[in-house]
């Protein structure tokens, strides 16, 4: 029958949930379930900025030998989801290249409802106020430390104050 790749563990993998900007690892396990050497070699990901490590411990497998593919990433997304491949080229007749998948949701423990603040249009004798709601979705205690102004001349003019949410602010 010539070389047959298996992945034993599935060819894709969903991580769950994890921090933005978090780093995961996965090794997917690798058979040969043919009767000829098996060949196998790591594509280019789809995306190298994400994608750390993707590489195979063993470039050729005898019949019945195992080997892993070790995949690490980092979650470098903006949306709630990230998905990242890489091919996994092969000597199989029948399967030339395996597509090795990650999945998994994105979680962000702290998030704010808008970046920043602008005052548009003020004459000097104006006075105006706006808010930034900032939610932590982490156990525990969290606590605003400091605010800072990206333009120390004008942050003499401003002021920040701290209020935790109400019950109705959260709901």
């Amino acid at each position: 029958i010539g070389p047959k790749v298996t992945i034993v563990n599935g060819e894709r993998h969903d991580f769950g949930a994890m921090e933005r900007n978090a780093h995961g690892k996965h090794f997917y396990i690798v058979r040969n379930d043919g009767d000829a050497p098996l060949t196998l070699e790591c594509g280019q990901p789809s995306c190298g900025v994400c994608i750390k490590v993707f590489a195979a411990a063993k470039p050729t497998l005898a019949p019945g030998e195992r080997t892993e593919v070790h995949i690490e990433w980092d979650v470098k997304t903006g949306d709630a989801k990230f998905e990242q491949s890489g091919p996994l080229n092969t000597n199989d007749p029948l399967k030339p290249s395996v597509h090795l998948s990650l999945t998994g949701q994105v979680i962000d423990n702290v998030r704010v409802d808008r970046p920043d603040v602008h005052f548009h249009d003020l004459s000097p004798s104006e006075s105006t106020t706006a808010s930034v709601n900032v939610y932590a979705f982490k156990e525990g205690d969290f606590k605003i430390e400091s605010s800072d102004f990206t333009n120390p001349r004008v942050g003499r003019f401003l002021g920040a104050n701290v209020t935790p949410l109400t019950d109705s602010e959260l709901a």
